[in-house]
């Protein structure tokens, strides 16, 4: 089994399964993106059944619902506007300005993958390079 992408949820969230038509509430460890056929994933899940008179099957199909924690102070940006990995350039003044950023998830929307971030040193409003840039410099 190849995972794609695995996420390790570090905060308890409520969280369900439906199986059988019967609500099961759970604890998530894991969750992950396996890879079935022609770019379609499948969730993978690792939980723990708050319950212990409710019982799955290993392996059984259930539908996995998770609700987060709200995160504030988080915008999305394209993936192409990532560099290496924890850097964006915005522009200020006319020229770009780095901007370190931290990675706190992932969203696709419409087949558009986005990078949530944060960061202290951005500012509403601004705007961010969207594309690569060959070799991106800050305008000083």
């Amino acid at each position: 089994m190849e995972l794609e992408a695995l996420i390790i949820l570090g905060e308890k969230s409520s969280s369900y399964v439906i199986a059988n038509d019967v609500h099961v509430p759970i604890d998530i460890d894991r969750v992950a993106d396996l890879p079935i056929v022609g770019g379609t994933y499948s969730k993978v899940a690792i939980f723990k059944i708050k319950e212990s008179r409710r019982r799955l099957n290993i392996g059984q199909h259930v539908d996995l619902h998770i609700a987060l924690p709200i995160v504030q102070d988080v915008f999305p940006i394209p993936v192409e506007a990532l560099y290496n990995g924890r850097r964006i350039y915005a522009v200020r003044e006319g020229r770009l300005r780095p901007i370190e950023i931290e990675r706190v998830g992932e969203q696709i929307i419409d087949n558009q993958e986005r990078i949530l971030a944060r960061s202290k040193m951005m500012n509403e409003g601004e705007y961010v390079i969207a594309s690569k840039l060959s070799r991106a410099i800050d305008g000083q």
